[in-house]
């Protein structure tokens, strides 16, 4: 599933990295790391995500999406034109 997912996202989903808790209760949970401007933002970009994957892969339409939530994780990154700190 975590294939399928990473498969199916576009150049500027700015995904990272996806993982799959099959055995979570209720239901499996998929966790998306997206590089998102905003929380509204990496919501949408997860459902849409979902949604495009699931298109693509028949055996994935047996799912459906409860939610689409995310954790907002600042990060105090440099600009990608400067040089890193010593």
């Amino acid at each position: 599933m975590a294939m399928a997912l990473t498969e199916s996202a576009a150049p500027g989903d700015g995904v990272e990295h996806v993982v799959v808790h099959a055995d979570a209760r209720p239901g499996p949970v998929i966790g998306l790391f997206l590089r998102a401007a905003d929380l509204r933002t990496a919501e949408a970009t997860a459902k849409a995500l979902w949604i495009r994957a699931r298109e693509a892969q028949h055996w994935l339409r047996q799912w459906e999406l409860c939610c689409a939530e995310a954790p907002l994780l600042l990060l105090d990154l440099p600009p990608e034109n400067d040089p890193p700190p010593d």
